[in-house]
């Protein structure tokens, strides 16, 4: 019999990056859009180019990229948004050029990273 004492654990799904997936729903809360950009990073073969990121985001997800609805995008810019969340996106510049690389594990679910999230925002 299946072990019904295992808790279902949401992980980030596998695909390949840009390949049309099933839409996944806006996003109600910091939670689930911290989530969605974390599955939208760790998808990509690489870092993404800031200049991508709400592009890459619609492709991954199926839905417009909403970062202003959970953060407030300030004089600078997108980049200096997703900084504030350093425990979800890693970005960083390399020749002129600025990147977006997810913070977490691959690996990691939902849960973890809500947990990461509560103790960053301690």
């Amino acid at each position: 019999p299946p072990n019904i004492s295992a808790r279902h654990v949401e992980r980030a799904p596998k695909t390949t990056f840009g390949s049309a997936m099933q839409p996944t729903k806006q996003s109600a809360n910091i939670e689930e859009f911290l989530w969605n950009m974390h599955t939208m990073l760790v998808a990509a073969p690489g870092p993404v180019q800031l200049e991508n990121v709400k592009e890459q985001y619609l492709k991954h997800h199926g839905h417009k990229c909403a970062v202003e609805r959970f953060l407030v995008v300030g004089d600078g810019g997108l980049s200096a948004t997703l900084r504030r969340i350093p425990h979800v996106c890693n970005v960083s510049v390399k020749d002129g050029v600025t990147y977006v690389k997810a913070a977490q594990p691959a690996d990691i679910d939902r849960n973890q990273l809500i947990e990461e999230d509560k103790r960053y925002r301690r």
